[in-house]
C-alpha cells in the first residue's frame, strides 16, 4: 500500500514538475527569451529531474552511482538556476519601483 501511494505520489509530483517546465517556458518566450526568465525554466528541468529520474530508474534500472549522480547533480543545477532567476527578478523589479517612485 505504502509503495503504490508513495509511486503515485511521485507521478503526481512528475507530472507537476512538467507543468512547471511548460509555464517557465512559456513565460520566457513571453518576455522574449529574457535571460533571467530563462533561468527559472532551467531551474524547473533541473529540480524536476530528480523526480522524473525516480520514475525512470523503475523501468531503467540505472546503477546506483550514477543514479544518485544525476539526482544531485539536477538538484545542483536546479538550485543554481533558481538562485540566479531569483536574482534577475529582484533586480527587475527593484528598477520598474525606482522608475515608479
Amino acid at each position: 500500500m505504502v509503495d503504490t501511494v508513495s509511486l503515485v505520489l511521485v507521478i503526481l509530483s512528475s507530472v507537476l514538475f512538467g507543468i512547471a517546465v511548460y509555464y517557465t517556458y512559456r513565460l520566457s518566450e513571453e518576455t522574449n527569451r529574457g535571460k533571467y526568465w530563462v533561468f527559472f525554466l532551467l531551474a524547473a528541468i533541473g529540480l524536476g529531474m530528480h523526480e522524473w529520474l525516480k520514475v525512470l530508474q523503475v523501468f531503467l534500472r540505472i546503477p546506483e552511482p550514477i543514479y544518485n549522480l544525476l539526482l544531485e547533480l539536477g538538484v545542483v543545477a536546479g538550485a543554481a538556476s533558481l538562485s540566479y532567476a531569483s536574482y534577475g527578478l529582484y533586480t527587475s523589479m527593484k528598477k520598474i519601483r525606482e522608475k515608479v517612485e
